[in-house]
C-alpha cells in the first residue's frame, strides 16, 4: 500500500501573465501570454506528493462556483483526494495574479476572502499518526492540526511564508516537527534580517532545527546549534513560481520515507531546482527518472 501524506492549507486560482520584464515602477504593458491555472502552497504541494508517488489528501477550502469546479477537477485529475476538504456556499475564491517574466521570476499578489481564517478542517477519520504539510495562509486550521499530531506522535511539516504572528501560530512553530521558512518568513517572525543570526536566534530559544529557503543561494538549517547550507543545482531558470511549494511536497515525501534531514533537504532542493527549468507548473513537474538522475543514489521510488 502507498504511503498516505496529508497537506493542509490554500488552493489559489492564479491568473499568470507573462511579460518580457517585471517593471520597476508603475506603467502600462503588454503581457505575452495569460493562463489559469491551480495554485496555492498547499495544493501544490499536494500535486507533487501524488506525482512522486505518494497517496495524496489535501485539506482545503472550496466554494461551489464554476472557478472552485475547476481548481477541484485540476486536482482530481492529478489524482490528488479531496475527502477531508470543506465546501462553502459563497463565490468568493483565494485568487492570485502572477507576472511572470522571461528569466523566470515573478510578482506575486494575493487575495484571500476574510472568512476562510475562521473555517474549522474536517479531520474525521485520520491517523494523524502519518506526515502532515500544513502552510499558515489557513492558520487556524494549521493549529488544529499541530495539536492532533502533537497529541498522536505524527509529522507536521510547516510552510512559514508570511503569516501572521498571534499566540496560535507561536504555538504551530514551537511545535511542529519541521518548520520551513521562507527568508521573508523567517526576517518577518524573528525581526532579523541576517539569516544565521534568525536561526541562532530561534535556535536558541526554542532548542529544535529549522531551516530557510533561500532562492539560488539554497537551504539553509539549524542543528545543533550548527548552521548547514546546501546549494541548489545549476540551472537556468525558467519559471520559479511555485518552486517552494514544490520543494515542500518533496520534503514531506522524504520524510515520510525516514530520510535524515540532511537528505530530505538535498531531495526536495534537486526536485524544486528542475521545477524551475520547466514552464507548465504543475502540469509539467519533474519525473523520479530526472529527480533520480541528479542525485547520487535513489531516494524515492
Amino acid at each position: 500500500m502507498k504511503n498516505k501524506i496529508y497537506s493542509l492549507g490554500a488552493v489559489v486560482l492564479d491568473h499568470v501573465i507573462s511579460v518580457e520584464e517585471i517593471p520597476k515602477k508603475p506603467v502600462k504593458m503588454k503581457g505575452r501570454q495569460y493562463i489559469k491555472r491551480l495554485g496555492g502552497p498547499g495544493a501544490v504541494a499536494s500535486v507533487v506528493v501524488a506525482s512522486l508517488g505518494f497517496n495524496s489528501f489535501f485539506i482545503g477550502r472550496f466554494g461551489r462556483d464554476s472557478d472552485s469546479l475547476f481548481l477541484k477537477n485540476t486536482l482530481f485529475k492529478l489524482k490528488v483526494n479531496l475527502k477531508h476538504s470543506l465546501r462553502y456556499n459563497s463565490p468568493d475564491l483565494h485568487t492570485a495574479l502572477v507576472i511572470q517574466d522571461q528569466k523566470g521570476e515573478r510578482l506575486v499578489v494575493s487575495q484571500k476572502p476574510k472568512f476562510f481564517d475562521s473555517m474549522i478542517p474536517n479531520f474525521k477519520k485520520i491517523n494523524f499518526t502519518g506526515t502532515f504539510l500544513a502552510d499558515l495562509t489557513w492558520l487556524n486550521g494549521a493549529y488544529q492540526l499541530c495539536r492532533k499530531t502533537k497529541q498522536f506522535k505524527g509529522n507536521l511539516i510547516v510552510d512559514a511564508d508570511l503569516f501572521e504572528i498571534n499566540n496560535k501560530s507561536k504555538y504551530i512553530i514551537e511545535n511542529a516537527n519541521y518548520v520551513i521558512f521562507s527568508k521573508i518568513g523567517l526576517i518577518h517572525f524573528s525581526r532579523i534580517k541576517s539569516i544565521s543570526k534568525a536561526l541562532e536566534k530561534l535556535y536558541k530559544k526554542y532548542k529544535k532545527n529549522f531551516t530557510v529557503t533561500n532562492g539560488s543561494k539554497g537551504v539553509y538549517w539549524i542543528d545543533k546549534g550548527k548552521i548547514h547550507n546546501i546549494k541548489p543545482l545549476k540551472i537556468r531558470a525558467i519559471e520559479t513560481n511555485g518552486a517552494g511549494d514544490v520543494f515542500h511536497g518533496a520534503f514531506a515525501c522524504a520524510i515520510e520515507k525516514k530520510f535524515s534531514i540532511k537528505d530530505a533537504l538535498q531531495y526536495a532542493s534537486v526536485v524544486a531546482s528542475l521545477k524551475c527549468t520547466k514552464t507548465g507548473g504543475i502540469y509539467n513537474l519533474p519525473t523520479l527518472k530526472e529527480i533520480n538522475s541528479k542525485l547520487k543514489k535513489n531516494y524515492v521510488s
